[in-house]
C-alpha cells in the first residue's frame, strides 16, 4: 500500500545512489527509528568469502567493468562497449559526444592502480575499493534521514584470511563458477556452524536445504531433491515473493512519463521500451535511468525534503 511513497523516498534521499526498487530500505529504518536511533549494518565480508555472483545485476560492479577487465585486448573490448551504450542508452546521445578519450582515460588509470595483479586479484581488490563504497553509499545516505549508520566495516585479519583461504571468492572464476567453488565457500560457513553450534546444521536455510548436507559425502545427492521440491511446493501453494517487474510496472505508470522536467537528457528509448515491454529485459539499465529522472523531479519539487529542526 504504501511502496509509491517509500520508492521516492529510497530514489531522493539516497541522492540517486539507489533505485527506487530499495523501497524496503527507508520503509524498514523508519519503522525501526522508534525503537533506536541507530543503524548497525554489519560486516561486509561473506561477499568475499564466497563466489562472487552479481556480476550480471551490477549493483556492485558494473558489468562493462567486469568485461574490461576480464578481456585479453582491453581496448577493443572498451571500444566496444563505448558503441553499444552510445547505441542502446536511456540517455540522449548527444550526451555521449566527444567523450570516448575521457573515458579510456579513467579505465586506463583504474587498472594502473592494480598493475602487477592477475585478473581475478585485480576484480577483487576494486570490489573492495569501489564496490564496498556502491553497495553501501545508497544504503546510508537514505538512512540518514531516520537514523545514524554505524558504517560497515571490515577489519584487516579478516581481509588477510579472506587472501589466505584457497576457497574465498578471490580464487575462483567469479564470471563462470564451478558447482566445487560454489560449495567450496559455502562449506566454511557449515564447518562454523559445526565447530560452535552444531545443532544449527539440522535447520533448513533459505535455500531450501540443511547446511549438514553440505557436510555429507555426497551434498548434491542430498540438496538436489530439496532444491526441486522447495519450487514444486512454492508452485502448488501459490506462493509469492516480492515481484520485482510486475511492482515496477504499476509504479512506472504512475509516476515515470506524468511529467516532462528534464527530458532533454534522456532519449526516446525510455518510453518506447516501457510501451513495448522491452525495458523487462533490462530491467537495471531502465530502473537507473528511471531513478534519475524522477530525482531530477522530486529535486525541483522539494517533495522529500526534511523538515529541519
Amino acid at each position: 500500500k504504501v511502496f509509491d511513497d517509500y520508492a521516492l523516498q529510497a530514489i531522493y534521499y539516497s541522492d540517486c545512489l539507489s533505485t527506487f526498487e530499495r523501497a524496503n530500505y527507508p520503509y524498514t529504518f523508519k519503522k525501526l527509528s522508534e525503537f533506536s536511533p541507530v543503524v548497525i549494518t554489519g560486516i561486509f565480508g561473506s561477499e568475499l568469502m564466497r563466489t562472487f555472483q552479481n556480476v550480471s545485476i551490477g549493483y556492485m560492479v558494473n558489468e562493462n567493468f567486469v568485461k574490461l577487465n576480464f578481456a585479453r585486448d582491453k581496448k577493443s573490448v572498451l571500444a566496444s562497449i563505448i558503441k553499444h551504450i552510445k547505441e542502446n542508452s536511456y540517455y540522449n546521445p548527444a550526451l555521449f559526444d566527444n567523450c570516448d578519450e575521457i573515458v579510456e582515460y579513467i579505465y586506463e588509470e583504474c587498472f594502473k592502480k592494480y598493475e602487477g595483479l592477475n585478473d581475478n586479484q585485480r576484480f577483487y581488490l576494486s570490489l573492495l575499493n569501489e564496490g564496498a563504497r556502491k553497495y553501501f553509499g545508497g544504503e546510508v545516505h537514505m538512512e540518514r534521514f531516520y537514523a545514524t549508520n554505524r558504517f560497515p566495516f571490515l577489519d584487516d585479519e579478516f581481509v588477510e584470511f579472506v587472501f589466505k583461504s584457497p576457497f574465498s571468492g578471490i580464487y575462483t572464476n567469479p564470471l563462470k563458477p564451478t558447482i566445487n567453488q560454489r560449495l567450496n565457500s559455502q562449506l566454511f560457513y557449515s564447518y562454523i556452524i559445526k565447530k560452535y553450534r552444531p545443532k544449527l546444521l539440522n535447520y533448513t536455510t533459505d535455500h531450501g536445504y540443511p547446511p549438514k548436507y553440505l557436510l555429507s559425502k555426497a551434498p548434491i545427492l542430498q540438496i538436489g531433491p530439496c532444491f526441486v521440491s522447495k519450487k514444486i511446493k512454492h508452485r502448488l501453494t501459490g506462493y509469492r515473493e516480492f515481484k520485482t517487474e510486475e511492482w515496477s510496472e504499476n509504479f512506472y505508470r504512475k509516476h515515470l512519463f506524468k511529467k516532462t522536467i528534464n527530458d532533454s537528457i534522456f532519449s526516446k528509448r525510455l518510453q518506447d521500451d516501457f510501451t513495448s515491454g522491452l525495458w523487462k529485459k533490462r530491467r537495471i539499465d531502465f530502473a537507473r535511468a528511471a531513478s534519475l529522472k524522477l530525482y531530477l523531479e522530486l529535486w525541483q519539487t522539494k517533495k522529500y525534503m526534511p523538515v529541519q529542526s
